[in-house]
């Protein structure tokens, strides 16, 4: 009987917290013109006041030279507020971006490589992950866990927006009832796509 009590109780206990966790991911073709080139997984994760983001990118460029590309990126959010993100960029294993953005209770810290630096803002509460899942109606800036830094944001376009990144380069994002359905990318010579498949 007891044995009984206790299976029911673990069973309450595991319904419970999957009906306070939500879930929703997303898929993209990543596109070299008309090329697939790799694939971009997007997670969005919700449980009671903590919400958790996580994107995984795998590209393959065949030319002269092989070049295997990976970005990963791990947010977590409470109550709305970024509480740490870790954004890691690999080319053919070397390791480009690995940066580390951090909530300590009074104030956050970006570790980018062996640069550490503290930013006078006392909440980021919209990042790139949260673009492929939140239009950003009225949104001016967007935080960049690669970066480590703020990027400017704005309308260009009915459910179409801009965003400046450094060295003046810009990535259009474009959506579809308040999800991202496509990603429009410079690149050197060329664009990158990004294209919503599920």
């Amino acid at each position: 009987m007891l044995k009984r009590k206790l299976f029911i109780s673990i069973l309450l206990a595991l319904f419970v917290v999957q009906a306070d966790s939500q879930s929703l991911s997303l898929k993209y073709n990543i596109q070299l013109k008309d090329e697939l080139i790799g694939v971009l997984n997007v997670k969005r994760m919700i449980q009671g006041t903590k919400t958790s983001y996580l994107l995984d990118s795998k590209i393959q460029i065949l030319r002269v030279m092989t070049f295997d590309i990976s970005y990963n990126l791990i947010s977590s959010y409470e109550n709305g507020k970024l509480i740490h993100s870790n954004n890691r960029q690999t080319t053919n294993a070397r390791i480009n971006v690995n940066t580390t953005t951090q909530w300590d209770g009074s104030k956050y810290l970006v570790t980018k490589e062996n640069d550490r630096k503290i930013l006078k803002e006392k909440v980021i509460d919209y990042s790139l992950a949260m673009l492929y899942f939140n239009e950003p109606i009225g949104k001016t800036k967007v935080w960049s866990d690669s970066f480590g830094k703020f990027l400017n944001i704005k309308a260009d376009g009915i459910h179409r927006y801009e965003l400046q990144l450094p060295e003046g380069k810009k990535n259009y994002y474009n959506y579809v009832h308040g999800i991202c359905s496509m990603v429009e990318t410079e690149q050197v010579f060329t664009k990158v796509t990004f294209l919503l498949t599920k």
